[in-house]
């Protein structure tokens, strides 16, 4: 199979782009504790933005605002801080990428699979603690291992909602 290596210049991020489209995107994140320290302290954060780890410990992902410049209308990118089945999903590539809808409790994006297929994905908030994840048939929960209770979206929480940057307002 045909690899083409792409260095992404902002960001930090690298692009591995294989000759049947799909695209295991790169970020400069080692483990959780990286991802906490560079990207989700010392700002105010949505709510969705975060650490989870998927029902059975097979995958840890940190939820960050989508600055890589890929897939620009999603909000979101979901970045691998631990995973089990190691493989391609090592720490650093990116699991993910999330969007908005008029929803408030609905997410949709583009997931990449344990085999490398990339598919798409519903999230919906259970709680405030916890994401149902759909893909196909699959379902998976996600629970919130950082920041600790950070509380759902209610009706005095304008919450991510379908904005531009998906963030809420400081």
């Amino acid at each position: 199979m045909l690899l083409l290596l792409v260095a992404v210049l902002e960001g930090g991020c690298s692009v591995l782009t294989l000759a049947r489209g799909l695209s295991a995107e790169r970020m400069e994140i080692r483990s959780r504790q990286e991802a906490i320290d560079r990207y989700l302290t010392g700002r105010p954060l949505s709510w969705l933005e975060g650490v989870w780890v998927w029902q059975d410990n097979t995958y840890e992902v940190a939820i960050l605002p989508n600055e890589t410049g890929l897939y620009p209308d999603f909000q979101y990118v979901a970045v691998v801080t631990d995973a089990i089945p190691f493989g391609w999903q090592k720490p650093g590539r990116i699991k993910m990428f999330i969007q908005s809808t008029a929803r408030r409790d609905v997410y949709t994006g583009r997931i990449w699979m344990r085999d490398s297929t990339e598919s798409g994905v519903r999230l919906k908030i259970r709680n405030r603690n916890e994401l149902r994840l759909d893909v196909g048939e699959e379902k998976v929960s996600l629970y919130r291992v950082f920041p600790a209770d950070t509380g759902p979206p209610d009706a005095d929480d304008p919450g991510p909602g379908p904005s531009s940057s998906g963030r809420q307002a400081p």
